[in-house]
């Protein structure tokens, strides 16, 4: 046994790690009992396994009623809880609303956000960012897995685009979906913010792109394009380096290689993309909506306002109850199923066993008989 102080960088490393390894594997093991694992694929392709857009629709329609009755147990959750100190049910009937079904502005923001999750999962094979597994958990994963304001956005954006479109470091959805946005349209995200946003949003950015730009008028598109235009003659490039070029010959018909592999794979992309408008539609929709401001703490917000706050809030939540639903109605869950569930909890209770008595120390052992 080490002290503390003994423990190297590379002991930490291994320690964190192991036990990153570790708590997946767990997941994984709840996800089999979920049915989080089970793949999307058979909901939004057709028979032949091409994407289908009315499947597609058929599945963000039967999530977003599966998410509807999920959010009104958490408000009678919430109810009870509230009635059993005797305080608040008025004003939670304020916050969430009693409609019989989303509003129009509700669905559309939970339709955009299921759309291109879907979208973007089922397109996997072309481009794995970010791990996806074309099942449920990619769902989960990208509600969960956001920024908590639009200046961290921006932030990640503009650097995204200023290096290139390099997306690597964006969270979740906005990651491949960015990507595709570029792709699809050519555009740059950061170049959608209105001029105020993108000269408060300014200082934010790292001093290194601040130094490039010089200024906020200065978009880090426009460096993006400097760039890419430096870049693509030798001779430029040359002569703005501070050291010579040398490149040897296989070097550079390596890179053209991989840059021809790069091209041939966004057409391929483009051309097989369904419906790529309805996709930057909404995709937009989503992400502007998700940071967008309504109302000040203080004043009193419109009752429809608040619960669509709400909804966006509590996304990560109300994805995974919709999720919850759909796999158990469709029978992917196990939960319910007492063979199947009795089974996987007493195989882990075993398992914690075995692991207790192998942890024990010898006198441990011997002093338990």
């Amino acid at each position: 046994m080490k002290s503390v102080e003994e423990y190297s960088t590379q002991d930490i490393s291994l320690m964190e790690f192991r036990e990153k390894l570790f708590r997946e594997e767990i997941e994984r093991y709840t996800a089999a009992i979920t049915g989080e694992r089970e793949s999307i694929l058979p909901f939004v392709r057709d028979e032949s396994g091409r994407y289908s857009e009315e499947k597609t629709w058929d599945f963000i329609r039967e999530l977003t009623h599966c998410a509807y009755i999920y959010w009104e147990y958490s408000k009678e959750q919430l109810r009870q809880a509230e009635r059993s100190e005797g305080t608040m049910e008025e004003f939670i009937e304020l916050t969430y609303g009693a409609a019989a079904a989303f509003s129009p502005q509700e669905e559309e923001f939970l339709q955009s956000f299921l759309y291109c999750a879907l979208r973007v999962s089922e397109a996997n094979p072309w481009r794995n960012t970010g791990g996806g597994t074309q099942t449920f958990q990619d769902l989960i994963r990208f509600a969960g897995e956001r920024y908590s304001s639009q200046i961290q956005l921006y932030v990640e954006e503009a650097t995204a685009e200023a290096a290139g479109n390099r997306y690597a470091n964006l969270k979740g959805l906005y990651r491949p979906a960015s990507w595709l946005y570029h792709l699809l349209t050519g555009g740059y995200l950061s170049d959608l913010y209105p001029e105020e946003s993108r000269k408060d949003y300014f200082g934010q950015l790292p001093f290194y792109l601040q130094a490039e730009l010089g200024n906020w008028s200065r978009t880090p598109s426009a460096y993006a394009r400097e760039m890419d235009a430096l870049c693509s003659d030798p001779e430029l490039f040359a002569a703005d380096s501070e050291e010579p070029a040398i490149r040897s010959p296989e070097s550079l018909e390596r890179e053209h290689e991989e840059q021809r592999l790069r091209q041939e794979e966004a057409s391929q992309i483009r051309e097989q993309f369904a419906q790529p408008e309805e996709f930057v539609r909404r995709y937009l929709h989503f992400k502007n909506r998700q940071y967008a401001v309504n109302y000040d703490y203080g004043d009193i917000p419109d009752v429809g306002e608040f619960s669509l706050e709400s909804i966006i809030d509590t996304l990560p939540a109300l994805i995974q109850g919709a999720v919850r639903l759909f796999t158990e109605s469709h029978g992917l869950s196990h939960i319910q199923d007492d063979n199947a569930y009795f089974t996987a909890v007493s195989l882990l209770r075993q398992s914690n066993k075995r692991f207790r008595k192998l942890s024990r120390k010898p006198e441990e052992v011997g002093s338990h008989g």
